[in-house]
């Protein structure tokens, strides 16, 4: 506003001095035109503009090109009435990301909205000329979830499917967004996106116990292999409730017991690397049916693969290998229906 103030006061001075009266325009007509000149540089100083040779009149300070301006429909930009030249592509100018064309002086201009520039998925702002900007990591971008790169303003995309993201599992869309609030088979995902087993206590004990028995350089399947031997080398038998045949509602409360207690029966064993499982990305689910020629009261985890369902049953390979069904080093990892060590009755 002071800079505004500033050029219309010399505006309205220089003019001053142009429209002065017959009589005063008399007596100026005489004085020499250096004084002229001085006068007005006197009171150009004095407002503070810039008087420097070759900087005053029509292509001085007062009317010097600065910012953007729209020629002929294209939008391009100034300084120092100077038209300013990019490298094509994404360039920061003054507080926004642009695109500018081949020529590398024209801002491209798109529908607002998302947009694939370049390969790279922008969010357009509503202007239709710069690309908005969000802080690094996950943002909320017209009512959906997405994952904005350091740039700030590259959305990142991913295959459509599970995918690990800043120390958490996420299902990426088809459309590059993220699914929060909604489930994929058994697995859940919170309003953060983030998959969720529902409970905090239990996905940060699930999360504590994967860190000690997995790292970076696993495949998913060695992690898989490695979460079932730590519930298996972890825990012992303690006789709890039974549990209704073709139930599953047990599962949170029996894996809790089993991270707090590192004991429990063949429902707390189940449990466990049942969350454990999920949140490596695997769809897996407990039953609750029967084992063995008795047909004892048993639970034990499923996990479909390429459409092949497959036992995983770690308590009951615990028991034999502990001694206290026996004595039998079974392996109950991954079997499949036609392959099991004993026969199991599903509900």
């Amino acid at each position: 506003m002071l800079k505004k103030l500033k050029v219309t006061a010399s505006v309205l001075a220089v003019s001053a001095i142009f429209l002065m009266p017959t009589a005063h325009a008399e007596q100026a007509a005489v004085m020499p035109v250096q004084e002229d000149e001085n006068c007005i540089k006197a009171v150009m100083e004095f407002l503070g503009i810039d008087t420097e040779e070759g900087k005053f009149g029509l292509g001085g300070s007062l009317f010097r090109k600065n910012g953007f301006e729209v020629q002929d429909g294209r939008l391009y930009h100034y300084t120092d009435s100077q038209l300013d030249v990019y490298q094509s592509g994404f360039v920061q100018i003054e507080d926004g990301v642009y695109h500018v064309s081949e020529e590398g002086s024209a801002i491209d201009s798109y529908p607002a909205g998302f947009a694939v520039v370049d390969g790279v998925l922008c969010h357009v702002s509503v202007t239709g000329s710069f690309f908005d900007s969000y802080p690094a990591g996950f943002a909320t971008i017209d009512g959906k979830l997405y994952h904005v790169s350091r740039d700030g303003y590259a959305i990142d995309q991913y295959a459509e499917g599970l995918q690990e993201i800043d120390g958490g599992m996420y299902y990426a869309m088809a459309d590059g967004s993220f699914l929060t609030n909604g489930a994929v088979g058994h697995l859940t995902f919170g309003a953060d996106g983030r998959y969720t087993s529902g409970n905090a206590v239990l996905d940060s004990y699930v999360d504590q116990a994967l860190t000690e028995c997995t790292n970076s350089g696993m495949t998913k399947a060695q992690k898989l292999r490695a979460a079932y031997l730590y519930v298996r080398d972890h825990g012992a038998y303690l006789a709890r409730p039974h549990q209704a045949r073709g139930t599953t509602d047990w599962a949170e409360e029996s894996a809790l017991f089993m991270f707090e207690h590192k004991k429990g029966n063949c429902y707390c064993f189940a449990g466990q690397f049942l969350y454990m499982a999920r949140r490596l990305g695997y769809d897996a689910y407990v039953v609750s049916g029967g084992v063995g020629h008795k047909d004892s009261d048993h639970a034990w985890v499923m996990i479909h693969e390429n459409g092949t369902p497959y036992i995983y049953d770690v308590e009951l390979e615990w028991g034999y290998r502990a001694g206290k069904y026996g004595h039998a080093e079974y392996n109950m990892y991954k079997m499949p229906l036609n392959k099991t060590v004993f026969s199991y009755q599903f509900p």
